[in-house]
This record gives structure tokens, sequence and C-alpha cells, in this order.
């Protein structure tokens, strides 16, 4: 075999990113793909599932890496003795130049498994497991090329580990941040994600405004923050932390990527909306978790011009006596009044979780402003038909949509709401109805367009037969969600489908056991026929203009973006695309 150019192995290396016994394959075929694969893997050793076994080889090759000096003054700071507990040979790679995604608090628990294998007497000795601890940091800190993504999110659910972990708020050696500010200074991704326990408030402002004030220096150009604060109903505190938060939030030069949930006291308009307003000019995809005033949103949506995604989940219940303006008109549900309406470039609207007494006031007029920019539309509960009718007649050009209805009676505006939309992707959640009278409409209704289409909601058999058969779309995914059908007479009338429309359907995503013994021969039958079968996964972006690939899962009511640079969107993560 030829050898395979340096550039090639890359691009095949690249795929293989989260498969690490066979990159360490890999990295033993020769030089070159050694040298290929190493970057790869160890770009992020600590962000996997932590073993004792792992620990102690992870741990091991860091401090072969380190000269004996080095190595010699971590030890001695609690005179601890060198002898097996590094390699016998120092290692002709430097590994820890290569960490760009560091995991705070999985390293610590890395680091702990590893004192416990290594060093016993001092496992339950917190003070010198904390000297060690950041020693080992402070070393790892100065020989990094530059960290990429900084996860600082302690584990607080777990109680194997907060039984030893008493310093749950020591997230990061201060002083080695400030003696290598090198490898933050491109940190392109922050995620703080904290849950502050009672009693410990003061101390977790007073340790956050050292991190903060700190970051606030180095990091300035951030593509993606997420921070995720519970103070439980500790208010008074939150408005330092907010303070913080906005302030930081306001040095980044260029930010695309903001998740945040809203912990401020809501009785005060807080610093975060002027914030997020900072960013204007950058920030591509806004997520807001518990949100409790909209009309403070509102006032700053307008200003972002180039917002493509607006992810929202599970708005709190208002206080009665918050009364904030919005600056704008909120006109009936009429076109002729949408002139005065400031127009949002917004694409892609998720909305979960959220209460039915947004649908009109709120939620209706963010729909209106919108408008003809709106691709892709979820909204997992819909319980007010006037929110529908909104949809119909300010937003034409929704090519994705995925709705949860729990109307009282079924809903007379959804076929034709449906009927006019160009729709490439569908989802449809409809409790509770007997569809007898109302399947002839809803299967016309259906447009040509649909390529992926799931069913939430309950057919019989033979209802199923005639809505697969009678629509006019062909879908080439299908998705059977509802729970009342994943049993054999349905699949059977898939099969007959799949056979019928010459193997058009490449997909099907099940709700239920796919090696369920009771339907395991129509199973069989089916992945004969049908190229794919698996658990439901959907994508309602598809090939749209932006080419973010968002996947959204049943059950998990969040969005979930991966990827690392997608066109004009960076997101930092794990790269998962799903082509349609």
């Amino acid at each position: 075999m030829k050898t395979l150019e340096a550039d090639c192995i890359l691009e095949v290396l690249k795929n293989l990113k989260n498969e690490y016994s066979t990159l360490y394959s890999c990295s033993l075929i020769n030089k070159l793909w050694c040298y290929q694969t190493i970057p790869i893997l160890w770009y992020k050793p600590f962000n996997e599932e932590i073993t004792s076994k792992k620990s102690i080889t992870i741990i091991k090759t860091l401090l072969s890496c380190f000269e004996d000096e080095e190595i010699q003054e971590f030890y001695n700071k609690e005179k601890i003795q060198l002898e097996n507990h590094i390699l016998k040979k120092k290692s002709l790679i430097d590994y820890p130049k290569y960490l760009r995604n560091f995991h705070v608090y999985n390293f610590r628990m890395t680091f702990k498994l590893w004192i416990s294998n290594n060093l016993p007497e001092i496992n339950n000795d917190i003070m010198k497991f904390e000297i060690l601890y950041q020693g080992l940091i402070n070393l790892i800190f100065k020989r990094t090329k530059g960290f990429k993504i900084l996860i600082i999110q302690p584990n607080n659910y777990n109680n194997n580990y907060n039984n030893f972990d008493n310093y749950y708020n020591n997230w990061l050696n201060y002083s080695s941040l400030l003696q290598n500010k090198f490898s933050i200074i491109n940190l392109q991704k922050l995620n703080f994600n904290y849950q502050v326990k009672k009693g410990v408030e003061l101390l977790f402002v007073n340790e956050l405004s050292k991190l903060f004030n700190l970051l606030k220096q180095y990091v300035l150009n951030l593509r993606h923050l997420i921070i995720s604060i519970n103070f439980g109903n500790k208010l008074r505190y939150s408005s330092q932390v907010i303070i913080l938060l906005s302030q930081f939030i306001e040095s980044q030069k260029n930010l695309e990527i903001l998740e945040i949930n809203d912990f401020w006291d809501p009785r005060k308009f807080s610093p975060i909306f002027d914030a997020i307003k900072s960013q204007k000019k950058s920030l591509k995809y806004l997520y807001l978790e518990g949100l409790k005033n909209f009309v403070p949103l509102l006032n700053i949506l307008i200003y972002c011009n180039n917002l493509e995604i607006l992810n929202l989940k599970g708005f709190a219940q208002m206080e009665e006596n918050i009364n904030f303006n919005f600056n704008f008109n909120n006109n009936n549900n009429n076109n002729n009044n949408n002139n005065n309406l400031i127009n949002l470039p917004i694409k892609h609207l998720y909305s979960w979780d959220v209460p039915s007494y947004l649908d009109i006031n709120d939620m209706g007029l963010l729909l209106k402003m919108i408008n003809l920019s709106l691709i892709t539309l979820a909204i997992d509960k819909v319980i007010d038909n006037n929110l529908l009718e909104i949809i119909k007649n300010f937003c034409p050009n929704i090519q994705n949509l995925s709705l949860g209805l729990f109307n009282t009676s079924f809903p007379e505006i959804l076929p034709s709401l449906i009927y006019n939309l160009p729709l490439n992707h569908l989802y449809l959640d409809i409790f509770g109805y007997n569809f007898s009278d109302v399947l002839i409409d809803l299967t016309n209704s259906i447009p040509s367009t649909v390529i992926s289409l799931y069913i939430n909601f309950t057919l019989l058999p033979n209802q199923l037969d005639y809505f697969l058969n009678e629509m006019k779309a062909k879908p080439k995914i299908l998705g059977i969600i509802d729970k009342y059908m994943i049993k054999n007479d349905h699949l059977e009338i898939i099969i007959k489908y799949a056979k019928i429309h010459n193997n058009n359907l490449k997909e099907l995503h099940w709700f239920g056991n796919l090696d369920d013994e009771i339907i395991k021969d129509n199973m069989n039958e089916a992945k004969s026929i049908i190229p794919l079968i698996c658990y439901p996964i959907y994508n309602f972006l598809g090939k749209g203009s932006s080419k973010i690939y968002v996947f959204m899962r049943k059950g998990i009511t969040n969005l979930r973006i991966y990827g690392e640079v997608i066109t004009n969107l960076r997101v930092y993560g794990e790269v998962i695309t799903r082509k349609f």
C-alpha cells in the first residue's frame, strides 16, 4: 500500500476522533501516523468516562512528559517518593501541549482516582491532595499551547464524588492562570455550569468574582459561552453575579453563541440584556432557559441583526407586579397591522415548556416580528388556536415545523396551515383525539415537499394505511413516535407502504425496542427493505441556507448543537452531522 499523504491521513483520523481504541492503534502504525494521531487523541482526555484504569494511564503519561526538576518540585511539595509513580522512561512526545479541551472537574476526578491507587496515604488528606492537584494543574497550564475549550462544571449530583471532594468551589488555581495566561488567551468556548449549595452562597460569589475578573482580562475572543447557575431562592446574591457575568459578556469582541439561564431577580431589569445587546453584531445563536420576563428580551432582539437561532426553554411564572414596556406596536392578528413592527432576522425558533399564557401576548408578537424570515419553528405545547392563526398569517416560509397540540378540540385551522407551507420536515404531536372525522383533511394537508415526517398521534392500522398511501408526500424518513403505534400491525402497514412505493422510504425511526421478540419477524423484514431503522432522531434544519445541523430528540426538551465550524456559525464541540 502506498504511503498516504499527511493531509489524507488527517482527514481519516478526524472521522475517528471519538474512537479512542482505534486512534491508539493508528498511532502505532508508523511515525507519520503517530504524529498525526496524538493531537487528536490528546485533544480532550478528561471529557470521557472516568475509570480507575484510564486515570492511572493518563496521569502517569502526563507526569512522564515533565522534566526531572519539575517532577521533583511537584512531589517534594509533600516529600513524596518518586518511585513507582511515573513511567521509568521519559516520554518522547510532549502530550500536555496537545490539550485543547479541558474539563476541570473531570480532571480533578481523574487525579483523585490516580491518588487513590498510587498514594493511598494522602487519599483522605484534603490539604495534601489540594497541594498536589494544584501543582499538576500548574504544570499542565505551562505546557499546553492553549486551550480552545474550558469546562467548569462540578458534578454536584454525583454522591460518590461529593463524599471526598469538599472543596467543590475550588475550580482552578488562579495563580496558575495568572502565571500562564497564554493557556486561556485563545479560548473559544467556555462552559460554566454550577448549582450553588445552601450555606456557601457568599463563598461562591467570592470565588466566581476571582475567576471572571481574571477571565475578563485575558479571554476576549470567545465564540461560545454557556452559563448555567442555580441559586435556588437566594436571589439577594444573584445581582452581584449577574453584574460580573454581564461585564464578562460585554468584554467579548465576537461572541456568536450564548446559552444562559435566568437566575436573576425578576423585579429588576437585568444588565444581562444590555450585555446581550453589546454582542448584537456577532451573536447568531441565543439560548435562554427559565426566562421570567419576556418583554426585555423583545427589546434587545430588535438590535441583534445577525441572530439566526433563538431557543427558549422553560419560562418561569412572572410576578404580578412586574411591568416592562415594549417599545414597538403590538397589534391584532392582521397582516395590515404588521407594518409598525420591527422585523427580526431569526430563521430558527425553538420553544420548549413555554406556558400557555405566553401564546398570544408574547409568543404571538415574537412570531409577527420574525415574519418572513422564519424557516424553522418548533413549539412543544400549543393550547390556543389563535397562535396557529398567527403562524399561518405571518410565517409563510416555514420549511421545518414541529408542533405539540394540546387543544381541547382538534384545531380546524391546522390542515390549512400545513397545506400552505413549503415544508421539508414535519413533526406533529397531537394529543387525545379520535381522528376518524378529520383524517381525510389531515391527510390531504401534508405537502408533497415533505421528506421527513414524524407521527406522534394515535392512528389505527387502517387509518395509518390510508394516511401514508393517500397523502401527496412520499417521505424518505418516517418517524413513528406514538407508543400506541409501536405494534406489529402498524409495522406491517409500513412494510407494505415501503414495498408499494419502490423502497423510497430510506429511514424508519421507531420509538420502541428494535429487538422486541413480539415484532422480531416483521422487524427483520422491514430491515431488509428499509436501509436504516433506528431510534428517533430528527433534523429540522436539513440543508437550509445556513446549513447549521441541529438535532433534537423527543423526550429531551432541549436543543443541542454539535459541530466545530459549520458555515458562518461556529460551534465548538463534537461533530455530528446528518444529511437528508
